[in-house]
């Protein structure tokens, strides 16, 4: 039973044939093939839209389409330059379509030196695009390397068993037989690219197989799927049987799939050797990665081979198959071939006769040996659809072809449609109504539909009709209206009398209403307009209308008759009273006049008219009659009645003032007066006085006039004299009447005066000093001497005192006179000054300065204070101020100033910092940064930065990066983490390994034992730990299983090499070791190795030195090659060691194979002593000296 899994390389094929010497690539094909694809175009279906197209576009390759003459001209080099090469699957094709590349795959063949997948079967056919799929990703897997996807579609469906493949020649012998019907397949093969070609993705199409394989080079080609058979069901098919209990016989091929078993160590039924992961595969090794034997790649010509350079295959001197095969004969003359019926597909229109078309298939068929009679085709009219017409052709000599293509005809007439004319309907009274369309087809009778565009109508907006005829496959449309229109006027009706009549003036117009509606817009009085005329206080006829127009334009009147009429006098009022009085000769008579309204004319004060006088200066009764005329000819009047009386006495009135005094002494002559009387007129002449008038004595006197109109009526009029005393005394100075004083410093001393009276004489004794001087004040100041005599008459004199100010003010700094600042810290504030004036006194509030102080500059700068009095005279301080730069720029980080970063994980990126001077501003510029951090490597970095100013003040900061390791290592298994052996067979450790993102690659300290002696399941721990002290395990389980073999080797003790002659020492491993067992090799050689002994059953793994093979000093006769392996259980030391050293072993490391295929491992060792008393020596072990390992045996 055959249990396969491994993974197999992709290592060279042999073949019983022989390929060109010109189709091996001459140059590195790693060094060719680039990132594409190439696809023979005829075995593909759909060309660019095919399976295969699409899945190598995809995977991201440009892919070339080649046609026949295409592919027929291409050299090796040229196919070396693709990726993958695809012969697919042209929807279960024959033979024929591939007779391009079958006609030159002795070029192309030899160049496949990547993964190559064959299946015998149609995927695309059969539906299952992903199988295809993951065959190219298969094929095209190893870069450097141009790998094969290769469809046998249908060629050999119906082929007999042992049907030979010419087209596989370049990969070995091939045969194959017709496959048949198989529901279900076994997957037994894997790979990473065909991780999901499973038994149900295998088993999911009516026909899984089209071909399946009796022969195929199984040295470098495994089974992928086998098509499953039962017991009753195999007949000729070279059928396997699994464990399970299944059978199938091959129909998909692969190299370089991992298939079941081989590797395992065991060698199962059906393989030839099973060297392990290790050994199976190498170039030079026995053992293929399919576990057969003597296979192109081992680096031996073997039967069928040309040449064989084992990893070299491929890479221009000796092609990949191991044969360079001469190019092959040129085949004999044309003989009587058969015709070659080529057909195409046809896809033509049904026309205007919808079918009855006529279409040739024929794709340029003809006849090899140019002898063709003639094709016949089974049909050459086609209707609608799609029809599968066979063309059959005929030579001379009577031999036939045929194939057979599809004709499809489409109608592609669309119909013909006619909408009708654009429709309407009357708003309000009708409904619309859709017109039919009209429609015809050349095939079918159209399906009419139609659409009405927007929501409902819109009076006077097309509403478009859309029609749609389709026959089915093509349609045509047309397009046609419906509009709501308007054509009725709307109705207009008045409410209350058509004519009316108003009283002129007094009445006004009062519109009664109106009704409007329309049949489409409803009720439309808010639609109406008035205009009117009308003017209620004019007489006249006047005209009211009234219009309304609806949505549409339509328009309705109507109009109403006013009459206006005036029947009303007019309204006469006196202004003021009916009755008046004047005053004779006093008062004038000016009529007030009166006003007249009429309710229709209006005001009509103007149109009054007045008849009758007055005479204000004759007492007596007077009338004035007012009297109004209206247009309509209505009058009105009014009277008003006036008495003129005389009862105000004459107008006495003096001449001159009615007070008068006179200097006593003096003399008194009295003005006189007048009289007059408003009715009587001038009374001067009959005026009489009386007076009592003193001029000698002081008093007051009163001289009265009289007078007495006509009517008896009397005024008089009185003057008062007074003789009174007004003259004032005189006053005279006694000094100077202008003195000078310096202010503030000078003194005023008052020096008085003297006053005299003409009545009275001396008035000195009722002299009095008014007025104050300031001598501390600047200004000039009066003093004032007065006197009053006794009448009450004053007199007076005035000194003025000049207070003057000629002396300049003093000023002193407040605080030093000279001041020291720091730039851009301190800020300048001037201390002041305190200024003083003899005259003005304190004058700190009036100094002013000048001068500025730039604090963000450094520099000397000085502010000057100054101040002046009132008159100008000045005094200045100066003050002096230093600006200087002694503080130290300040730096900020940008980000943390602390980081912690993973090691060897993480990354710093420099965020820098910035700078900042308290004077100069921004000094990022002017920023260093110094300092390193390893994220490599754990420990604690520092970044610093410095900066120094223009003035050199330095500042520094720093960032402390933590650079820690909180990762625990990776460690990595080789080889399978669940193993399985044989009771007695030695454990080979597959070995570990161990990475840390920190500390790189570390040691593995593995924990745990294999007893092989012993069946059970055992655990090796397999634990790295890294410098930060994190670790990490991962486990391996074995299983030791019994059998019923018992092989045991015994090692013997050390062997002692003397004397340390630096000669060689001849040894096989029965000098050191012995087996015994129950399964040995018999002396048929049962299992391949003939003999009973050790030297039969064991093979040598490595032998190492635990002291290296020369080095300088060492006393060992610096010769090479101490160790030399000569056959698998044959080998040479060299009797030496190092003078100062402790004696050199040599350890062999063996493993012993019975014939359940068992594997036990030994290790037994030879010494070289120091003193040849020393029997065992001190092993140092391999690692302190060096190793030689052995063939792949």
């Amino acid at each position: 039973m055959l249990v396969v899994t491994l993974a197999v390389m992709a290592c060279g094929q042999e073949s019983q044939q022989a390929a060109s010497e010109a189709a091996a690539p001459t140059t590195r094909q790693d060094e060719l093939a680039q990132f594409k694809a190439l696809i023979l175009a005829r075995t593909v279906a759909g060309g660019t839209e095919s399976v295969e197209y699409q899945a190598a576009k995809n995977m991201g390759f440009p892919v070339t389409l080649a046609s026949d003459e295409q592919w027929a001209g291409m050299t090796a080099e040229q196919f070396a330059e693709y990726r993958v090469i695809i012969l697919g699957d042209a929807n279960c094709a024959s033979l024929n379509v591939a007779s391009a590349a079958l006609a030159n795959r002795h070029v192309w063949g030899p160049v496949i030196n990547g993964n190559v997948l064959i299946a015998g079967t149609a995927p695309v056919a059969n539906g299952a695009t992903s199988v295809t799929e993951q065959a190219i990703q298969f094929a095209a897997y190893s870069p450097g390397q141009t790998g094969l996807y290769l469809s046998l579609s249908c060629y050999y469906q119906n082929a007999a068993p042992e049907t030979h493949v010419e087209l596989l020649e370049s990969f070995g012998e091939f045969s194959v037989q017709g496959g048949g019907c198989h529901a279900s397949a076994h997957v037994v093969g894997e790979h990473p690219a065909l991780a999901n070609v499973t038994d149900a993705a295998m088993s999911n199409w009516p026909c899984s197989v089209n071909a399946q394989f009796d022969r195929f080079p199984k040295a470098n080609f495994a089974p992928l799927s086998v098509a499953e058979y039962s017991e009753s069901s195999r007949g000729s098919a070279p059928v396997h049987e699994f464990t399970d209990g299944r059978m199938g016989a091959p129909y998909i091929l692969a190299r370089g799939v991992n298939l079941l078993g081989c590797g395992n160590y065991e060698q199962e039924v059906g393989e030839e050797c099973d060297y392990g992961y290790e050994s199976n595969g190498l170039a030079g090794s026995e053992c293929s990665a399919t576990c057969q034997l003597n296979w192109c790649g081992d680096g031996i010509v073997n039967p069928g081979e040309d040449c064989d350079l084992g990893s070299e295959n491929g890479q221009g001197v000796c092609p990949r198959s191991c044969r360079t095969i001469p190019a092959p004969p040129p085949p004999p003359p044309p003989t009587n071939r058969p015709p070659v019926a080529r057909c195409r597909p046809v896809h033509l229109s049904a026309g205007p006769s919808c079918g009855g078309v006529g279409a040739s298939i024929n794709d340029g068929s003809f006849d090899p040996d140019d002898n063709l009679v003639g094709c016949v085709q089974s049909a050459t009219a086609f209707e609608v659809g799609s029809t599968q017409a066979t063309l059959t052709c005929t030579d001379a000599g009577g031999q036939v072809s045929s194939c057979t293509a599809l004709v499809n005809v489409v109608d592609d007439s669309a119909p013909s449609i006619s909408c009708p004319a654009a429709s309407s309907f009357e708003c309000g009274t009708a409904q619309a109504a859709v017109l039919p369309a009209h429609a015809n087809d050349n095939c079918v009778a159209p399906f009419v539909t139609h659409t009405l565009q927007g929501e409902g109508y819109t009076l006077g907006t097309p509403r478009t009709v859309r029609w749609l005829a389709s026959d089915g496959t093509n349609e045509a449309t047309c397009s046609t209206s419906i509009t709501m229109v308007d054509t009725l006027a709307p109705s207009l009706t008045l409410r209350g009398a058509a004519q009316q009549q108003l009283e002129c003036g007094v009445g006004s117009y009062s519109e009664a209403g109106y009704t409007a509606s329309d049949l489409c817009a409803g009720n439309l009085v808010d639609s109406v307009s008035v205009s009117s005329t009308v003017n209620a206080k004019a007489v006249g006829t006047y005209g009211v209308s009234y219009r309304v127009v609806d949505g549409a334009g339509q328009e309705a009147t109507a109009s109403r008759s006013v009459k206006v009429v005036d029947t009303l006098a007019p309204v006469l009022s006196l202004v003021g009273a009916q009755s008046l009085k004047l005053e004779c000769g006093v008062d004038g008579f000016t009529h007030a006049g009166a006003t007249a309204v009429d309710a229709c004319s209006g005001t009509l004060t103007d149109a009054i008219t007045y008849s009758g006088t007055v005479d204000t200066k004759a007492v007596g009764n007077y009338s004035v009659t007012a009297r109004v005329v209206d247009g309509a000819g209505l009058a009105a009047t009014a009277v008003r009645s006036v008495e003129v009386a005389d009862t105000k006495a004459p107008v006495l009135s003096l001449v001159g003032a009615q007070s008068m005094q006179v200097e006593c002494g003096g003399s008194f002559t009295n003005p006189g007066a007048t009289a007059t009387d408003a009715c009587s007129g001038p009374l001067t002449g009959a005026i009489t006085y009386s007076s009592t008038v003193n001029t000698a004595a002081v008093g007051s006197y009163n001289v009265t006039a009289r007078v007495v109109d006509g009517a008896g009526l009397e005024s008089t009029a009185v003057r008062t004299v007074a003789v009174a005393d007004t003259k004032a005394p005189v006053v005279t100075l006694s000094g100077a009447s202008l003195v000078n004083v310096e202010c503030g410093v000078g003194s005023y001393t008052e020096a008085g005066a003297s006053a005299t009276d003409v009545c009275t004489g001396d008035v000195s004794n009722r002299l009095s000093i008014s007025g104050t001087v300031n001598t501390a004040a600047r200004g000039t100041y009066t003093k004032t001497y007065s006197v009053t005599d006794v009448s009450g008459n004053q007199a007076s004199a005035t000194r003025t005192v000049k207070v003057n100010d000629t002396l300049a003010p003093s000023i002193a700094l407040v605080g030093a006179q000279s001041l020291k600042l720091e730039c851009g810290v301190d800020s300048f504030t001037n201390p002041g000054a305190t200024a003083v004036d003899a005259c003005a006194g304190n004058l700190t509030g009036a100094i002013a300065y000048s001068g500025a102080v730039n604090t963000a500059v450094v520099g000397n700068y000085t502010v000057n204070a100054s101040v002046a009095d009132a008159v100008g005279l000045s005094a200045t301080a100066v003050r002096s101020v230093q600006v200087a730069d002694t503080k130290a720029p300040v730096i900020t980080l940008n980000g943390a100033s602390a980081m912690t970063l993973e090691c060897g994980v993480g990354t710093y990126t420099e965020q820098s910092a910035t700078a900042a001077d308290a004077c100069t501003g921004n000094v990022t510029s002017r920023l260093n940064i110094t300092g390193t951090v390893n994220t490599a490597v754990r420990g604690t970095y520092t970044k610093n930065y410095s900066v120094t100013d223009v003035s050199g003040n330095v500042a520094t900061a720093t960032r402390t990066v933590t650079v820690n390791d909180t990762l625990a290592p990776t460690v990595t298994l080789a080889g399978s983490a669940t193993m399985s052996l044989q009771v007695g067979s030695a454990y080979v450790e597959p070995g570990s390994s161990a990475t840390d993102s920190c500390s790189g690659t570390l040691t593995v300290t593995k924990t745990g034992t294999v007893n092989t002696a012993v069946p059970g399941t055992y655990t090796l721990t397999y634990t790295a730990r890294d410098a930060a002290g994190l670790s990490a395990s991962k486990t391996r389980t074995v299983t030791v299983v019994g059998n019923t073999c018992n092989t045991t080797i015994t090692v013997k003790p050390t062997q002692q090499i003397w004397p340390p002659n630096h000669n060689y020492q001849t040894f096989t491993l029965s000098d050191c070791a012995a087996v015994t067992t129950n399964c040995g090799p018999d002396d048929d050689g049962g299992c391949g190795h003939g003999g009973s002994a050790i030297d039969e059953m064991g093979k040598i793994l490595s032998i190492y030195s635990d002291e290296v093979e020369d080095a300088n000093g060492n006393g060992d006769g610096k010769t090479d090659d101490d160790i030399v392996i000569t056959g698998p259980s044959s080998f040479k030391l060299r009797a030496e060691r190092q003078g100062k050293g402790n004696g050199r072993i040599y350890g062999v490391r063996f493993k012993v194979t019975d014939t359940s295929g068992t594997i036990k491992t030994a290790t037994c060792k030879f010494v070289v002593p120091h003193d040849q008393s020393d029997r065992q020596g001190i092993d140092d072990g391999a690692a302190a000296g060096y190793t030689v390992n052995a063939p792949n045996w």
